[in-house]
């Protein structure tokens, strides 16, 4: 089926056969003593006392998922929680003639993966071939593009992960019915001095700061701006998350908070 993860050959050929494969499975953990051992089948996972496992798994977030196909069975103990019934029965009825041959649960770790979210990123295929090209031509010309790139991950990416942070703890969990947006709880002043010193660190480092960051940040800092890059942009993720706490920021110092 369309779904199937395929192996690719050097040269980029699909040998037809399925990554998450029991015999794949096999081969590449062959010669790994501690992964060497038998591996488990998929109708184990079926009974109450493996749906109990990869619940556990699923709310520990102890697993690792290789290929899409081992996540399978997760999602089939996800909607079985929804009560989702003839879901999970559809996903069953597509699973069962791979039953044999395909891995449908996750691998079990000791520790829960620590996730960077900002090593993620989504954009269109036109603007990925624009930066492609531009690495590309410029990579002659220049002989430090890689440089200057690792050089603002190394400098925005804490950033970004830190104003996530922060962002989620100022954030309400309730929606209304009236404005449907989220609202902010109180935000408390060790939060907003937080805040404020996050926005300084980027106002230190970019060249190209917006007016509102301007209004927030404490101007008394020594500035270091950092070459102009991606992360400077107007909708980079750095800039955008800054701004967010930038108007919550500025929210709380009016006279009088509203709801956003």
């Amino acid at each position: 089926p369309e779904w199937v993860t395929l192996e690719v050959a050097h040269g980029g050929f699909a040998t037809g056969r399925a990554q998450a494969s029991f015999e794949l499975d096999k081969a590449r953990k062959h010669g790994d003593a501690d992964t060497e051992a038998e591996a488990r089948s998929n109708q184990s996972f079926l009974t109450e006392e493996g749906l109990q496992e990869l619940a556990s798994m699923l709310d520990s977030g102890r697993y690792q998922i290789e290929f899409p196909e081992n996540s399978a069975f997760l999602v089939l103990v996800h909607l079985l929680r929804q009560d989702r019934v003839q879901d999970a029965r559809e996903l069953m009825q597509e699973l069962a003639p791979y039953i044999d041959d395909i891995r449908f649960y996750p691998t079990a770790t000791n520790d829960a993966p620590s996730y960077s979210p900002y090593k993620v990123g989504v954009t269109d295929v036109g603007t990925l071939k624009r930066m492609l090209s531009y690495i590309n031509d410029t990579a002659g010309k220049r002989g430090n593009t890689q440089i200057h790139h690792r050089d603002g991950c190394d400098l925005y990416e804490p950033i970004q992960a830190e104003a996530i942070k922060l962002l989620l703890a100022s954030a309400g969990t309730a929606l209304t019915a009236e404005t449907d947006k989220l609202l902010l709880t109180q935000v408390s002043e060790d939060l907003k001095a937080d805040m404020k010193r996050l926005i300084t660190r980027y106002w230190v480092i970019n060249p190209v700061a917006s007016a509102k960051v301007k209004e927030v940040v404490d101007t008394r800092a020594t500035r270091d701006p950092h070459p102009v890059s991606r992360h400077t942009r107007k909708n980079a993720t750095t800039r955008v998350l800054i701004e967010a706490l930038c108007s919550v920021c500025l929210l709380y110092t009016s006279p009088s908070p509203r709801d956003s």
